[in-house]
C-alpha cells in the first residue's frame, strides 16, 4: 500500500526527495494495519502534504522563471527523461532537475510551427497544474490506489 500510494502521487520519481520517502520508510509495515484497522490516513496525509510542498516548490521555480522571461538555452545542454530515474538526494539537485524540464518545455514551445507566447502559455499551464493538486486531497489519493 505505501509503495502503491508514493508512487500514484509522484510516478517519475519528479517532486518527492528520496529524503521525504527515507523519512517515511520507517513507517511502511504500520500503514496497512493502521488504514484497514483503524481507519488512520494520517501518514498518507503527512505523505501528501509534502508532495504538495514539493510540488509548489518546483510551480514557484517555473513561475519565478518565467516572469523573469531570461532563458539562456545552450547548445550543449541536455535532458534525457526516463522513467526510471533515482529520485532527487537533496532539494538542490531536484531543482536542478525542475530547471531542466522548465527550459525543455520552453524550446519545445519555441521550436512549435504556431510560435504561441511561450511565456504566457507555460505560466497558465503550471497555474492550471497547481490548481489541479490543490483540489485534491490525501483521501482522494488514498482512495485511487
Amino acid at each position: 500500500m505505501f509503495s502503491l500510494y508514493i508512487k500514484s502521487l509522484d510516478p517519475l520519481h519528479y517532486y518527492l526527495l528520496q529524503s521525504d520517502i527515507d523519512e517515511f520508510q520507517s513507517h511502511k509495515s504500520t500503514i496497512y494495519d493502521k488504514v484497514l484497522e483503524n481507519g488512520d490516513t494520517s501518514l498518507a496525509t503527512v505523505i501528501y502534504n509534502r508532495y504538495q510542498q514539493r510540488f509548489d516548490e518546483s510551480v514557484n521555480r517555473a513561475l519565478d522563471a518565467l516572469k523573469k522571461n531570461d532563458f539562456k538555452l545552450r547548445i550543449t545542454s541536455r535532458w534525457i527523461w526516463t522513467a526510471r530515474r533515482a529520485r532527487s538526494k537533496t532539494l538542490e539537485e531536484a531543482r536542478a532537475l525542475w530547471d531542466k524540464r522548465l527550459r525543455y518545455e520552453y524550446l519545445q514551445e519555441k521550436l512549435s510551427k504556431t510560435k504561441p507566447k511561450i511565456s504566457l502559455n507555460a505560466y497558465k499551464r503550471y497555474n492550471r497544474m497547481s490548481r489541479t493538486v490543490h483540489e485534491h486531497d490525501s483521501d482522494d489519493i488514498l482512495s485511487s490506489t
